[in-house]
Formats: structure tokens, sequence, C-alpha cells
């Protein structure tokens, strides 16, 4: 649903989607730029809050998104960066 909404949205963009954590990895260290970063917190192989530091260490922006409203996991996330 989210990648339906960006593809109407009227300005160029590009994007980028991985599934886990590694995929996510990869793509961030590739040759690509990114100006922010719209992270699932249950991805297939972890949590979407451990690749936090990480992104935010490359000068990336994160938005954190979850479908479970949870005190503990904004905890985290704000801990996270």
């Amino acid at each position: 649903a989210v990648l339906r909404g960006f593809a109407t949205l009227p300005v160029q963009h590009k994007i980028t989607e991985a599934v886990s954590c590694a995929e996510a990895r990869t793509a961030v260290n590739g040759e690509a730029a990114f100006d922010v970063a719209l992270v699932d917190y249950h991805l297939s192989d972890g949590y979407g809050d451990s690749l936090l530091p990480e992104f935010t260490e490359l000068g990336i922006p994160v938005i954190l998104v979850t479908g479970g409203g949870s005190e503990s996991i904004a905890i985290s996330a704000m801990r996270g960066g």
C-alpha cells in the first residue's frame, strides 16, 4: 500500500525496496544515495530498529513504521537514533 501511495506523488523519486535487514544494509552501502529510509519494524530477518544506528551514522534519516503500537518499540527507536 505504501509503494502504491508513493507512485502517485507528483515529484520524481526512486524507491529501493528491501524485505530484510540484510537487503537494506546492502542497499545503503551501495552506490545509490538515500534522502530518507522508510523502515518497517518487522522485517524477514530481524527488527528494523536494529538498522537505526547504521543508517544514522551514514546520515540517512529514518522513519520507523509498525502495524502495532507499542511503547517499548517507540522507546527502542528513540534510543537507536
